[in-house]
């Protein structure tokens, strides 16, 4: 490796460690409007999480897992150990196998929430719930999934009472911004987290959006 070379990676090192900035978008569906999407398959079942659903969702895709998709993978066997109510699964039943993992959580977890995830997310009120951590193994991505199981989880929410579901996609992350579009999500607020200082001074805001 050629000196400059090694010196301008140091260099990028160095910038990211002195500050790093981080946008969300916050996104929210109305379950009291009608929203013209209808779902393209009624093969998808919400369901309750079981032990058995660990292997083909989560342990499954360990095998061979990049770094960061090892640290993805990992954040939700943490998220389950906290026992926070509650994880659900979309399951195809043309296949008879879990296609989807989300926490559908609500403002009786606030005070977990806020713990497990350093109080990224505005606390919740009555009638409203967060769907978060989302996850589809490798092998059924690219198919569609991730909009009949958020149109799946809606219908699921409406019959439970809720009025509002949100959750939070990174700014980057456009597959899932565009997913959550086509399910009838719209963005509501953006979420800014910058660190700075190798991570020392660490500053959030949360800036509405007008619809």
């Amino acid at each position: 490796m050629q000196f400059g070379e090694y010196g301008g990676r140091l260099y990028r090192g160095l910038q990211r460690q002195l500050r790093q900035d981080w946008t969300t978008y916050g996104l929210i569906r109305d379950l009291r409007s009608h929203i013209p999407v209808k779902r393209q398959s009624t093969s998808y079942k919400v369901r309750s999480y079981e032990q058995g659903d660990l292997e083909p969702l989560l342990a499954r895709d360990l095998i061979n897992a990049t770094r960061r998709e090892r640290k993805d993978i990992l954040l939700r066997y943490a998220h389950l150990a906290e026992n926070i109510p509650t994880c659900y699964v979309v399951e195809d039943r043309t296949i008879g196998e879990p296609v989807f993992i989300q926490w559908l959580m609500t403002e009786r977890s606030n005070d977990s929430i806020s713990r497990f995830f350093k109080g990224r997310f505005p606390k919740l009120s009555s009638k409203e719930a967060l769907l978060e951590n989302a996850y589809i193994p490798k092998h059924h991505r690219g198919r569609g999934v991730m909009v009949q199981a958020l149109l799946a989880m809606s219908e699921f929410a409406t019959v439970e009472g809720f009025w509002w579901i949100a959750t939070f996609v990174a700014k980057d992350n456009l597959p899932s911004l565009k997913g959550c579009l086509r399910a009838g999500f719209y963005p509501f607020a953006i979420r800014r987290d910058v660190h700075l200082c190798f991570h020392r001074i660490k500053r959030r805001e949360f800036v509405a959006l007008s619809r």
